[in-house]
């Protein structure tokens, strides 16, 4: 082997470490730009979660005082209305259950001079369509009732289950 020949040889290899040089720092340049990537989008859709979670707890109480509001004021229709099936039910039923609420009405208001205020404590969404919301019931005699109330949501918004 000549001067020449080892001259070459060795510029190959030279040549051959600045490749491999060259596909390894570009290789580690895509995976951190990869992972970036990914990390950047992963807390964007926890920010957007978390954001949008917040929304629905607070949609969802706000939905069942407003709803346990409507018995309060003995406005049963509107309580009605507030069932996720209620545009559904036939009209014989939708007397019936009227007819129920208001002897739920009326037995509260003569075993515990009625129902005072509701306020939502606590709720649990189980996942993005169902939801229990929990609410002290306070009643005119001051005993205090805690009651888990099912919602779903609907084209409508949150409506009782």
């Amino acid at each position: 082997m000549d001067k020449k020949d080892m001259k070459d040889g060795h510029r190959y290899q030279k040549a051959k470490q600045r490749l491999y040089l060259l596909i390894f720092s570009f290789s580690h340049f895509l995976i951190f730009s990869f992972s970036s990537v990914l990390i950047l989008s992963f807390s964007h859709f926890l920010i957007l979660s978390c954001s949008r979670g917040n929304d629905d707890h607070q949609a969802v109480r706000q939905a069942a005082e407003q709803y346990y509001g409507y018995l309060i004021e003995g406005d049963i229709d509107n309580y009605m209305r507030g069932l996720a099936d209620y545009d559904s039910l036939p009209e014989s039923y939708r007397g019936e259950l009227r007819d129920m609420f208001l002897q739920y009405v009326d037995r509260e208001r003569q075993m515990r001079q009625g129902i005072v205020s509701a306020e939502a404590v606590r709720d649990t969404l189980v996942d993005s369509l169902h939801a229990h919301v929990f609410l002290n019931i306070q009643f005119g005699d001051s005993t205090l009732e805690m009651v888990s109330l099912p919602l779903v949501r609907t084209d409508k918004g949150w409506r009782m289950k």
